[in-house]
């Protein structure tokens, strides 16, 4: 696990934004959910779930 810069991608949805929101949306990064406990996700109100991967 580890930390990515993904400012130019970020700065190419922000243009495209400007003129449309579709594109915008299909641009960005698919979402992963991130596993978290049933405790973490009661204090944060969040949904809790398993890492996709195991």
């Amino acid at each position: 696990m580890g930390l990515e810069d993904v400012t130019a991608e970020m700065q190419h949805v922000r243009d495209v934004a400007r003129t449309s929101r579709d594109a915008a949306e299909a641009a960005l990064p698919e979402e992963r959910p991130y596993a978290i406990s049933h405790e973490l996700a009661a204090r944060i109100a969040a949904t809790p779930g398993e890492h996709p991967n195991r």
